[in-house]
């Protein structure tokens, strides 16, 4: 609490499907207050749209209500991440009158993290100027607490506004941290580990934990629209995800340092970082092929769009591109592994041999189904049962292209 105490700024790491992650911050909201009898606490939340502080301050105010909020926010598209797990936040400000802001850009998960990380910049050094010994506490997304995103974009938004003060980051439940923790000692429910001056990881969940919630999460979300889930004595609403609601570059990336991690692999973060994820429900590719690579001939982009459709997933080599048409746990976790697989390897798919082509897929093919079960052990091969069941469920139905060839091939 001293470090928290010291700092102007503290940058809380969340992972947004945990909810003892968004209740870390909140037990230290309230252990910071109340020690300290203040409510100079400024809340500053990347779920939220800074084009959208007039809704957020009607809502705080008692003017609108939950579900008028979430429409008038367009919080399913824009997050889709448990309500209630946020909920918790806004009404700890509600209850002692904090102000509270949004740092999200305006398009979101669509916008590079280099300009999101600028973008939740400025709005905190202009909420530490609105707001005058106040302290400024952010909750965003773990990944952009690395020394060169949203803590260099602080540094650099200071310069020449007048704004003074330290930056505290707190990460919480990282893999490789929780396991360095003493064995021997009789852990109480909430630790943590400084990892050097004002930079802490809070270890109050084991990991394994964290990935079942985000694969829970994700396995729900892409089943039944209509399904609702009694989870920490809270009804949430689970609805379809959108790429606005997923941030691929970030999960990209965490599934990147978690499998080198893992293997203890010894790879050049800059090269992590040298990759393309583009997105498209309907496999529309063609342009993102064929900019990236003038040499494939429409032959070769056939076939992958058409692999990328059937699969949801597809790993280009030649420009570490990844297509993806359905946004999975599995999906991004087989491009990881592949695209990781290509960096040690200088992996190339073709081959003028057909045979030997054919393999070099396949053995690609494993190592993303190996990737995908090290970080979500619970995933299983499709057997007869399921394709059947699959038939019988699209039987007479009109279906898109890609759905139809799916169809045909079960």
């Amino acid at each position: 609490m001293g470090a928290f105490k010291r700092n102007r700024f503290v940058l809380y790491g969340d992972f947004h499907t945990l909810r003892q992650s968004q209740r870390g911050l909140l037990r230290l909201l309230r252990s910071y207050a109340e020690r300290q009898n203040t409510t100079r606490i400024v809340i500053a939340l990347e779920l939220l749209k800074a084009k959208d502080q007039l809704h957020l301050e009607d809502y705080l105010a008692g003017h609108i209500g939950d579900k008028a909020f979430l429409e008038r926010i367009n919080y399913k598209e824009d997050w889709g991440f448990p309500w209630e797990n946020f909920k918790m936040l806004l009404d700890f400000a509600k209850s002692r009158g904090l102000p509270v802001i949004g740092i999200n850009s305006t398009h979101g998960g669509k916008d590079t993290l280099k300009l999101r990380d600028k973008y939740a910049a400025k709005c905190l050094i202009k909420a530490a100027k609105n707001y005058p010994n106040h302290k400024i506490v952010c909750l965003i997304g773990e990944y952009h607490l690395a020394d060169k995103h949203l803590p260099l974009a602080i540094s650099e938004a200071k310069k020449n506004s007048g704004i003074k003060g330290t930056v505290l980051r707190i990460l919480n439940n990282i893999d490789d941290y929780y396991f360095k923790l003493n064995p021997s000692t009789n852990h109480s429910p909430t630790e943590y580990l400084k990892l050097r001056k004002d930079y802490y990881c809070v270890m109050n969940t084991p990991p394994w934990i964290k990935w079942l919630s985000f694969s829970m999460w994700e396995d729900l979300i892409s089943s039944d629209p209509e399904l609702q889930l009694k989870l920490d004595q809270n009804d949430f609403d689970l609805d379809s995800a959108t790429e606005d609601s997923f941030d691929m570059d970030y999960q990209f990336l965490h599934f990147l340092k978690s499998l080198s991690e893992f293997i203890n692999l010894k790879i050049d973060p800059s090269d992590m970082e040298s990759f393309h994820i583009h997105y498209s429900q309907e496999g529309n590719f063609l342009e993102n092929l064929a900019s990236n690579n003038a040499s494939i001939d429409s032959t070769e982009v056939d076939r992958i769009i058409q692999r990328c459709t059937t699969d949801g997933v597809y790993f280009f080599s030649p420009t570490n591109t990844i297509l993806i048409t359905y946004l999975s746990i599995n999906n991004l976790a087989e491009s990881a592994g592949q695209y990781l697989h290509a960096l040690l390897t200088k992996y190339v798919e073709d081959d003028p041999d057909p045979s030997a082509a054919f393999f070099r897929r396949i053995i690609k093919f494993m190592v993303g189904m190996l990737a995908s079960k090290i970080l979500n052990p619970r995933r299983k091969c499709l057997e007869l049962p399921d394709y059947r069941r699959f038939i019988t469920k699209h039987k007479g139905l009109r279906l898109s292209p890609a759905a139809n060839h799916r169809r045909d091939i079960a």
